[in-house]
């Protein structure tokens, strides 16, 4: 067989654009033409393969960014340079967001100190206040200036009532300017009607206590004599599942001034603290799994505790029937996607210098080490299975899978501002597309400054001024951007 006919010369006749009686082309050039001509088409693959490619890149990188926005601790639109500032409701950004019944918001309403507190219902289309209810007597609220609001959850989900948990504590001056707040003296749990308004039901509970509802349970903890009483119970029944009494540690806790009992409920576990002792119990009946001086529900619902202060921590699995100790604490979270499930992380601020820690969640084993500069401390964000962080000196990101540093670059390029103040607070965001660092640059913490680096490269992309209102203090709420201490604003978008 001979030579494929998709291959063969091609005789070309001179253009037509040739004028008359030029010369034609030497054996050379057509030569040239003729395997200029036999190969473009692989030319035209060769730049098909490029530009799908790019493409391909493209639709991966969006993707990458639309999964990230998924999660509400990410701004859910680009930040850049210029921020522009928008009113946004304090209580949405600040206090609980409150209970949402048929498309009213019930929550607590903004009051000044020494004015009757009160519960509101908002309406969640339009934000306009729908009624009010105070939960005290103007003479009450002049007499005890308790600044603790309402706090309100879903008391039964198929009606219209709202669980609101009030706590009385007295304002007690210590200064010119300054103030403290007192020992409970009173806390209760009514019950609202979210349509009306309506108190429906009122229950004393112990003076210092704690109750909340969380999707079919209402949880309390009340100090009741020398015990903290924890019990879960059916919100629209008020029948109880279970109770339990936790022993207080005989001079561990101090009555006057004392806060009241701190409760986390996640999936499987309720964890109830008070005078520097905690218990994790299981949701289901309230057994006790673990109890020390604090308790975590870590990653995959596995609990980790401490006795000292987070130099040495202990693993316990997700049901805590096991202990296994390794140095260190559990890294504060500002997003957590759920990459390496496997893998616990610590931050270990022992002599030998700090240094963010994976460990075997099974076995407590090392997987990994990565050293942080200074003594600066923060929230690390996990991605994409890249965890990212800041340190004194630099702004970094990190394999989680293997430790290995993807980037690092420095949190104060080109010269601008050295470091920030000893204290501040590391707080990273990301829009899906930049790392975002907030930092005050003023002495009294009304002025700052937000940079971003590329989250693929580390690339300083920019930096800017924020405008006067955000102060030097951001966050992230339900994908939007807000600053401003106290008053908050909406920062882009």
């Amino acid at each position: 067989m001979g030579r494929a006919e998709g291959m063969r010369d091609v005789e070309v006749d001179a253009p037509a654009d040739v004028p008359p009686g030029a010369p034609e082309p030497g054996p050379d050039v057509a030569r040239r033409r003729r395997r200029l001509l036999r190969w473009w088409p692989v030319a035209l693959v060769l730049v098909a393969v490029v530009v799908g490619s790019q493409v391909l890149h493209d639709a991966r990188a969006r993707a990458r960014v639309a999964a990230a926005r998924g999660h509400p601790e990410v701004v859910g639109y680009d930040v850049g340079p210029a921020l522009p500032v928008s009113a946004a409701d304090p209580d949405l950004v600040w206090n609980e967001p409150g209970a949402v019944v048929e498309g009213v918001r019930v929550g607590s309403a903004s009051t000044d100190s020494g004015q009757p507190r009160a519960v509101e219902g908002v309406d969640v289309s339009s934000g306009a206040v729908v009624w009010r209810s105070p939960v005290e007597s103007p003479e009450e609220a002049a007499a005890l200036r308790s600044v603790q609001p309402p706090w309100c959850t879903v008391g039964d989900p198929a009606g219209d009532a709202v669980t609101c948990f009030v706590q009385d504590a007295p304002t007690q001056e210590v200064g010119d300017d300054s103030w403290q707040l007192g020992a409970p003296v009173r806390s209760r749990l009514l019950t609202v009607d979210a349509r009306t308004g309506e108190v429906t039901a009122e229950r004393e509970l112990a003076p210092v206590a704690t109750a909340f509802v969380v999707e079919d349970v209402l949880v309390r903890a009340e100090l009741v004599e020398d015990v903290v009483r924890v019990a879960a119970e059916d919100p629209a029944t008020g029948d109880e599942r279970w109770s339990v009494d936790l022993p207080v540690v005989t001079g561990a806790l101090e009555i006057g001034g004392s806060p009241s009992p701190s409760l986390q409920v996640t999936e499987r576990h309720v964890v109830a603290g008070l005078g520097g002792h905690a218990w994790s119990l299981r949701r289901s009946d309230g057994s006790v799994e673990v109890t020390s001086g604090q308790v975590w529900v870590g990653r995959g619902e596995r609990l980790v505790s401490s006795s000292d202060r987070g130099r040495t921590s202990h693993l316990h699995g997700a049901d805590g029937r096991f202990d296994v100790a390794t140095a260190g604490e559990p890294v504060t979270f500002g997003l957590d996607d759920g990459s390496v499930p496997a893998l616990d992380l610590l931050v270990d601020t022992s002599e030998e210098g700090r240094r963010v820690r994976a460990v075997d969640a099974a076995t407590g084993e090392t997987a990994w080490e990565y050293p942080v500069r200074g003594a600066a401390y923060g929230s690390v964000l996990l991605l994409h299975d890249v965890l990212y962080g800041a340190d004194a000196e630099d702004v970094w990101a990190v394999d989680a899978r293997d430790g290995r540093e993807v980037w690092r670059s420095p949190r104060h390029p080109g010269g601008e501002p050295g470091p920030t103040q000893l204290g501040t607070w590391l707080q990273p965001l990301t829009d899906g597309r930049a790392l975002l660092l907030a930092e005050p640059t003023g002495s009294d913490g009304t002025e700052g400054v937000l940079r971003a680096w590329s989250l693929t490269s580390g690339d300083a992309q920019w930096s800017t001024t924020l405008p006067p209102e955000a102060g030097g203090y951001v966050t992230v709420r339900d994908g939007v951007l807000y600053g401003g201490l106290p008053d908050p604003v909406r920062l882009g978008g």
